[in-house]
C-alpha cells in the first residue's frame, strides 16, 4: 500500500535526486522508500498495530549525486 512519497529540491540546477533512505525510525521494517522516486509503502504489515503504535516518525535522507541531504522527518499517523 502506497502510504506517500516525499520530495526533495535543490537550487542546482538540472539535480537528479537519487539514493532516498530510511535512516531512522521504521521499527520493525514496516515501510520500505523506493530509492529513485521516494515513494513510501508498506513493505510488512505484520506488526501494523494501531492499538500498540499510532505513529511512526521516520528519517529520511536523499543524495543528489554529490553530497547527502542531512535527515528530515515525515510523521506517519496510523
Amino acid at each position: 500500500a502506497n502510504v506517500g512519497t516525499v520530495t526533495a529540491t535543490d537550487a542546482d540546477a538540472g539535480t537528479t535526486f537519487q539514493d532516498f533512505t530510511i535512516t531512522a525510525g521504521n521499527t520493525d521494517n514496516i515501510f520500505t522508500i523506493n530509492t529513485n522516486t521516494g515513494a513510501i509503502t508498506i513493505a510488512d504489515n505484520t506488526n501494523l498495530d494501531f492499538e500498540t503504535t499510532t505513529q511512526y516518525t521516520l528519517s529520511i535522507t536523499v543524495s543528489d549525486g554529490t553530497n547527502t541531504s542531512i535527515a528530515e522527518n515525515v510523521t506517519i499517523n496510523i
